[in-house]
C-alpha cells in the first residue's frame, strides 16, 4: 500500500473516530481540556476534523468543507461509523461515484454553513485537491447555494480534469459542447468525453459513442461508436441502448442485427424512452427482429404517444388501429395506463 493511501486511511480513521465520539457518545470534559484555550468549533464538528484542516491538510479541508457546506449525517453507532469508513475508503481507492466519500446528507448532525464550507473547499482546491476542485466546479456551475457562475465552475472543473478526475472531465466536456462558461468547442468536448469514458464514466461513454456515430467534434466512426455505446448500454444507459439499437438495425459500423436491435430498443423502452418505444412498435409491425404482432406494435406506439405525442407517432398509431379489435384497443389503453417505467441504477 503506497504512502498516499496510508495517509488517507489514517485520516479517515481519525475523522470517523472523532465524529462517532462527538455524535454518539458525550464524554465528560477532563481538567486538561478545560484548561486549554481552543478556537470555537462550528456546531457539531469534532475537534479531529478542524485541527488538521487548520494545519493545512487538504484532505481534512476538503471533508470539513463538504461537511459544513451540505450538513452531515452523523453515525448513530460505532458499527455504523466503521461501515461508513470502510465504504468511503473502498470508494476512494476505486474512484467510483460522483463523490467517493462518506455519506453527506442535509440537516442531520452538523449545522449547514455554506459560506464557511465554501471557504474550506477553496482552501483544499487551491492546494490541488482534485475532489474539492470538482465540488467547487459543481457548486459554481450549477449555483448550489450561491448565484451560478459557469465561468468559475468551468475553471475549477478544468483544474480537476487535468488531474485526471473523471467526473470533472465529463462535466467540463458538457460545458465545452454547449458553450456554457467557456467557448463552444466540439473537438475539445470530444477529447474530454474520451478521457472520462476511458475512466469508466458511463455517461461519458454514451456521449463519446454518440459523437463518434454522428461525427460531432470527431471524425465519424460508427465501428468505434458501437464499442462505447455497447459499454454504456450494458450499464443500463437508456439513450446508449437506443443509439446502439439504431446502429445495429441499420448495419452501421458492423453487421446488421435486427434481433439485437429489438432487444436494446426494449431495454430502453422499459425505462420509459419514448423514441425506443416507438421504434420497438415499428419493429413488431414489420416483423423485424421479432415476430410480427400488430397488438404488440400498437401497445408500444400508443405508449410512446402518451409520453411524447409526436405527429409521426400519432400517424403510425392510427395506421395500426384498423388492424385491432375494440377489445384489443381497450386492453392496450389499460396496459399503457398501468405501465411503470423501470428505474435505472445509473448515477444521474
Amino acid at each position: 500500500m503506497n504512502r498516499s493511501v496510508i495517509k488517507v486511511l489514517s485520516l479517515f480513521s481519525g475523522l470517523l473516530a472523532g465524529l462517532w465520539a462527538a455524535g454518539c457518545k458525550e464524554k465528560p470534559a477532563t481538567p486538561e481540556t478545560k484548561t486549554h484555550a481552543t478556537a470555537p468549533l462550528p456546531p457539531g464538528v469534532p475537534r479531529q476534523w478542524l485541527e488538521p484542516a487548520e494545519a493545512g491538510d487538504a484532505e481534512a479541508q476538503y471533508h470539513l468543507g463538504l461537511l459544513l457546506y451540505y450538513g452531515y449525517k452523523t453515525p448513530r453507532t460505532q458499527e455504523e461509523a466503521v461501515e461508513m469508513f470502510q465504504r468511503a475508503v473502498q470508494e476512494r481507492l476505486t474512484g467510483q461515484g460522483h463523490t467517493p466519500r462518506i455519506d453527506y446528507s442535509r440537516n442531520d448532525g452538523v449545522t449547514m454553513n455554506a459560506e464557511e464550507g465554501l471557504k474550506w473547499l477553496r482552501k483544499a482546491g487551491e492546494s490541488g485537491h482534485a475532489w474539492a476542485q470538482y465540488h467547487l466546479g459543481d457548486i459554481y456551475a450549477n449555483g448550489k447555494g450561491i448565484p451560478a457562475d459557469p465561468k468559475e465552475g468551468a475553471r475549477w472543473y478544468l483544474k480537476a480534469a487535468e488531474k485526471g478526475n473523471g467526473w470533472s472531465q465529463y462535466h467540463l466536456a458538457h460545458m465545452l459542447a454547449k458553450g456554457t462558461g467557456v467557448e463552444c468547442n466540439a473537438a475539445e468536448a470530444a477529447k474530454w468525453f474520451r478521457y472520462a469514458a476511458e475512466q469508466g464514466i458511463i455517461h461519458a461513454q454514451y456521449d463519446l459513442g454518440y459523437r463518434l456515430s454522428s461525427g460531432d467534434g470527431v471524425p465519424k466512426n460508427p465501428e468505434e461508436a458501437r464499442v462505447w455505446l455497447h459499454k454504456a448500454a450494458e450499464a443500463d444507459h437508456s439513450w446508449a441502448q437506443f443509439n446502439l439499437a439504431v446502429l445495429l438495425l441499420e448495419g452501421s459500423g458492423g453487421p446488421r442485427n435486427p434481433e439485437d436491435a429489438a432487444k436494446w430498443f426494449e431495454q430502453s423502452a422499459q425505462q420509459g424512452n419514448a423514441e425506443s418505444q416507438y421504434m420497438l412498435g415499428t419493429m413488431y409491425a414489420r416483423g423485424q427482429g421479432v415476430p410480427r404482432d400488430f397488438y404488440e406494435a400498437y401497445k408500444w406506439v400508443n405508449l410512446a404517444v402518451a409520453r411524447a405525442p409526436q405527429p409521426y407517432y400519432k400517424t403510425f398509431r392510427k395506421s395500426l388501429e384498423d388492424r385491432l379489435s375494440p377489445g384489443q384497443l381497450q386492453e392496450a389503453g389499460r396496459w399503457a395506463t398501468a405501465f411503470v417505467p423501470r428505474k435505472s441504477n445509473l448515477i444521474p
